[in-house]
């Protein structure tokens, strides 16, 4: 399958890593956004390995995330392709998908 990356995702992509290079190192960010990367490149081929978001468990579409450090991964499966949908730090509070 291929992944697609939202316009709202890319943007929460580039604000961590711009924070993490800003606030860390900038081989910090570099690190982790390859970590993202890899990770996500894993669900073109296991889609279904991460868990139903229990925020939305029950609700359509169906969103899944993924632990990647510190950071969860919200995606939604297609017929064709992986849709990530955003990226937030794990202590943000998601209350809904408009959170997302």
């Amino acid at each position: 399958m291929q992944i697609v990356w939202s316009p709202r995702a890319q943007r929460r992509l580039r604000e961590y890593a711009q924070n993490l290079a800003e606030y860390d190192y900038p081989q910090t960010a570099v690190a982790w956004l390859n970590k993202v990367r890899s990770d996500t490149a894993l669900l073109a081929d296991h889609p279904r390995a991460g868990r139903e978001s229990p925020e939305f468990i029950g609700k359509r579409p169906t969103v899944h995330d993924i632990a990647i450090g510190n950071y969860r991964l919200f995606y939604r499966i297609k017929r064709e392709y992986v849709e990530i949908i955003s990226i937030h730090n794990c202590r943000q509070k998601i209350t809904s998908l408009r959170s997302l």
